[in-house]
């Protein structure tokens, strides 16, 4: 009837009927099958089609409505439902694949709605998930425009340090005892010897990479005076053997496919910046004694969550800001979609994300994890079909990466893994000695009085218990990994040899 025709028009668009609607439907999503709404922000016709949606919404729930009347509306919500799946189909793929997102937006009718669920409701996040498949996609290794590199590696004795840099056996305890400023000499080495600052420009991802590489070397710098020297194991020494390490992870083959150029700047400054500040006391410790930092992150990786928030609050001085010379509009042309990514937002992802990965308390979920990628390898797992799987397998295998290397000195050369365990025992009783003029019980490993009769037993239990079972799914994953496994049974026949001959600390670490 004609009322019912004139009812619809003031509820919808202007003359609209649903043969109309079908055309504007096939018409919208074809003109604009790549544009702005394919990207992380609302296009004009995506919030177009949101109130015509609402309207439509109005009209249905209007009391007494001729049946014929709510057919034909009932119609056009469903022809502009399939525009809105249409128009933003780049942004559901983003969704679709993951169990959770499915089971908590398949009853949600618009995919507007569905993202503002999985943002606010979830720790799913379609936005990064979306820029790593950028990202991933995006080349990194074009000719070169004659660039030139500010980030200027030591000289001298530190060089020949440096030499190893990367190597399984470099020697980051004689390269701080060299280098006024260790890890700004470390990572600009890394920088330049690997042309990374150069394949990120190549990429399209840096705004200006002179100056990047300007405020890189002066951030660097202050993260080295941020270490304190007090800290015998968690200094800017450990920071940059943490660095070295990586970047021996990185060159392994099975490690090198999976991660992009930018992956690579992402695990550097998160292996520099991971212990920044380091008291030389665990997050036991803070909890104990309600400790400023305690009190502010809620005993929750107390100095992990510490670590990366003072390398961003750093990061807020101009000078040193690199950070905002990635490119937060970038596009590639050789993405399918015109999805315009914001890589300042997936760098500070990953950085948090690797940081707090490093907390020991996550030991444990992390290995679990880990084994499941690793079995979803096996079985052939398709990052097209689910995008924020890719991410988080992507971020896990980062943290396992930073996690690793965090803890990688008992299958160093033999030389360095008993310089790095003779430190990390005089901190951990050093800490113990101030808990118990504090009258607090002894954390575990920090009792010095029984920890010096027992270093061999110490040191097997932590290579057996933790470090044997975290190093074999990586090996399983990746087998060039392999040489850390070998340096292991050897470190390990060593302290069998050590508890065998009851070697106690003076012993085994004679001045």
């Amino acid at each position: 009837p004609a009322q019912d025709r004139t009812l619809l028009s003031s509820f919808t668009m202007s003359g609209y009927n649903h043969s109309e609607a079908s055309v504007a439907a096939a018409q919208v999503g074809g003109r604009h099958e790549r544009g702005p709404s394919s990207g992380t922000h609302k296009g004009p016709e995506t919030r177009t089609l949101t109130v015509a949606r609402k309207k439509l919404d109005d009209a249905i729930a209007v009391d007494n409505l001729p049946k014929e009347a709510k057919e034909i509306l009932l119609e056009v919500e469903a022809l502009l439902r399939a525009a809105d799946c249409q128009i933003n189909a780049p942004r559901l793929a983003r969704f679709h694949g993951s169990r959770e997102a499915e089971d908590l937006i398949k009853d949600v009718p618009t995919t507007e709605s569905q993202r503002e669920i999985l943002l606010n409701w979830t720790e799913l996040d379609p936005e990064v998930a979306a820029m790593h498949e950028v990202i991933c996609r995006s080349p990194t290794k074009r000719a070169h425009r004659g660039m030139t590199m500010t980030l200027s590696s030591p000289s001298g004795e530190a060089q020949k340090f440096l030499e190893r840099a990367g190597h399984f056996d470099f020697d980051a305890l004689g390269f701080a005892e060299v280098c006024e400023v260790p890890v700004r000499g470390m990572g600009g080495h890394l920088m330049v010897s690997s042309d990374l600052i150069k394949d990120l420009c190549d990429a399209g991802w840096l705004s200006n990479h002179e100056e990047f590489q300007r405020r890189m070397c002066a951030f660097l710098a202050e993260v080295d005076r941020l270490y304190s020297p007090t800290a015998t194991y968690h200094g800017a020494a450990h920071a940059i053997d943490a660095m070295g390490t990586v970047a021996w992870f990185l060159s392994l083959e099975g490690f090198a496919e999976r991660f992009t150029r930018m992956d690579h700047l992402v695990v550097y400054v998160a292996a520099g910046i991971h212990d920044v500040g380091h008291p030389g006391t665990n997050n036991l410790f803070h909890s104990k004694t309600m400790s400023e930092l305690a009190i502010r992150y809620n005993d929750r990786s107390v100095l992990e969550n510490f670590h990366v928030a003072l390398a961003f609050e750093t990061l807020q001085k101009p000078a040193l800001n690199w950070f905002t010379l990635l490119e937060k509009d970038f596009h590639s042309p050789d993405s399918p979609s015109e999805l315009h990514v914001d890589l300042q937002q997936y760098v500070r992802r990953g950085l948090i994300s690797m940081v707090l990965a490093t907390d020991m308390a996550k030991h444990a979920t992390q290995l679990q994890d880990l084994k499941n990628v690793v079995e979803a390898e096996k079985k052939g797992f398709n990052p097209e079909v689910d995008k924020q799987r890719a991410l988080e397998n992507k971020l896990l295998l980062l943290e396992t990466v930073l996690h690793a290397a965090d803890i990688s000195n008992p299958w160093k050369p033999q030389k360095i893994m008993l310089a790095w365990t003779h430190r990390v025992l005089d901190e951990f009783w050093a800490q113990g000695d101030q808990e118990q003029t504090l009258g607090l019980p002894i954390s575990p490993l920090c009792d010095r009085e029984a920890g010096v009769k027992s270093v061999p037993k110490g040191q097997l239990g932590f290579i057996n218990f933790v470090i044997v079972p975290y190093l074999n799914p990586i090996v399983d994953l990746v087998p060039e990994a392999r040489e850390a496994m070998q340096q292991l049974e050897e470190n390990k026949q060593f302290w069998e040899l050590q508890d065998k001959e009851s070697a106690g600390y003076e012993q085994i670490f004679p001045e």
